[in-house]
């Protein structure tokens, strides 16, 4: 109980940080926190606005990544794109030339984010153009997973109400149960002494 109270306390006063780190790790972990503040525990907007930050920050860095001199020698030694063919053909399908349609999918899809950053990196050189993509990619995520996430948190609420509801209506079916077959023995105890 105390860790739970403590872990409450700090999320209250490290809520920005807290969200810039979750957007930062995965969209999972961000969806998380979104379910939380449907609870009531986190608030949603700074949630959304810090983790939006933490969400482009780690695309933008793993950006600078693939376009950094260490990725281009290893691409020249171990040949990403041939190796990993089924992958990029995937992603041009989807995509049609195109790069918001594979980040958008990242988003969605758990294990293609840092691949497909680095297949957009590769095909699109100019940085401000491909922040623009993702931005609207993660506004795109948001717009779809935080109204999912804050209902699921607070039906998750509701439904604690309801099972604390329905463990009062469990512990009074019990006691009559117990109470019925108590005198159920009774009444029969009695009828086979008369007998």
């Amino acid at each position: 109980m105390m860790i739970l109270s403590f872990f409450g306390w700090f999320l209250q006063y490290n809520l920005a940080l807290v969200s810039s780190v979750a957007g930062f790790l995965s969209e999972e972990v961000l969806l998380f926190f979104i379910i939380l503040s449907g609870v009531g525990v986190t608030n949603l907007w700074i949630v959304m606005l810090f983790g939006f930050i933490g969400i482009i920050v780690h695309d933008a860095l793993f950006y600078f990544i693939a376009h950094s001199n260490i990725i281009k020698k290893l691409n020249t030694k171990i040949k990403f794109s041939e190796n990993h063919r089924g992958i990029v053909l995937f992603i041009e399908k989807i995509g049609r030339g195109g790069y918001f349609k594979p980040l958008l999918l990242s988003k969605f899809i758990y294990g293609t984010r840092i691949p497909i950053i680095f297949y957009t990196a590769h095909k699109e050189k100019r940085f401000g153009r491909f922040l623009l993509y993702n931005m609207l990619a993660v506004l795109c995520w948001f717009l779809i997973m935080a109204p999912v996430g804050w209902l699921a948190g607070q039906g998750f609420s509701k439904l604690l109400h309801i099972a604390r509801g329905i463990e009062k209506l469990l512990a009074v079916v019990l006691i009559l149960a117990i109470i019925v077959y108590i005198v159920r023995k009774l009444v029969i105890g009695k009828e086979k002494y008369e007998n």
